[in-house]
């Protein structure tokens, strides 16, 4: 079987390396390498919530539609922070975020010949990384530069404290934080994704449930693959809408 290929749509520059760095090790750990592989030309939208709802819902149709035009698509993964409300009402709640930008998604094929989720980092992608404190704090960045402050640790719920993770980040760090320099090497850093899982961050591990690869290796269903009819399923209050065709 040739393996699927994945194509993920972020919000902004410093997200699209770091995405495909933590996408790839999910592979990695998972062994699903013969099942998918993360298409390295990722969809930036400069954006998040609002480019994908309200007046931002026409330019993300078309996008769904150009990543559809690529060989062997079997998923789009949106991976965008979840501290921001639906521009059209003001909802602030994940689950039915994702639930709208999943159907948004669907207007533009979605699911009738190739899967679609949607995850929302809680509170930033960088909360992540503020979980991951213990384990980075005190080592070099891999280009050299100082990390994290040596007494640098995790806050006891990071995706609900800080609000404000890329600030923390910067102020745990001699130069500052920047996405664009910094979140790749970050991500870089993670060795073992077992230090996020620890952490019981629910956003994680939506990021990692919505890789099929693995799950479906041993199933009479292959992953990607189709069926008669569309599946959906709805993570909890933080995370996945996933329209999948199995």
């Amino acid at each position: 079987m040739n393996p699927k290929r994945l194509v993920v749509f972020v919000e902004g520059e410093g997200d699209s390396e770091s995405s495909i760095i933590l996408l790839n090790k999910v592979l990695t750990d998972q062994e699903a390498w013969d099942c998918a592989f993360a298409d390295s030309n990722v969809f930036t939208m400069k954006g998040g919530v609002e480019k994908c709802l309200g007046k931002g819902a026409d330019k993300f149709r078309n996008w769904i539609r150009a990543a559809a035009l690529r060989p062997n698509l079997g998923g789009i993964l949106v991976l965008i922070d979840g501290d921001k409300p639906d521009p059209a009402d003001g909802c602030e709640c994940p689950f039915e975020i994702a639930s709208r930008i999943g159907a948004e998604a669907a207007k533009a094929g979605a699911g009738s010949s190739f899967s679609l989720a949607v995850v929302l980092a809680r509170q930033e992608f960088e909360s992540w990384f503020v979980a991951a404190a213990g384990h980075l704090a005190g080592k070099d960045l891999p280009d050299g530069r100082p990390g994290l402050a040596k007494d640098a640790s995790s806050p006891p719920d990071p995706e609900t404290e800080p609000r404000d993770a890329k600030g923390w980040l910067g102020r745990q760090m001699r130069f500052g934080y920047k996405p664009t320099r910094d979140q790749a090497q970050f991500a870089k850093m993670i060795d073992d994704l077992q230090i996020l899982r620890d952490k019981g961050l629910r956003s994680f591990t939506r990021f990692e449930s919505v890789h099929l690869a693995a799950r479906f290796r041993n199933s009479k269903r292959k992953p990607f693959g189709v069926a008669d009819e569309l599946i959906t399923l709805i993570g909890d209050c933080w995370s996945l809408s996933l329209l999948a065709r199995l």
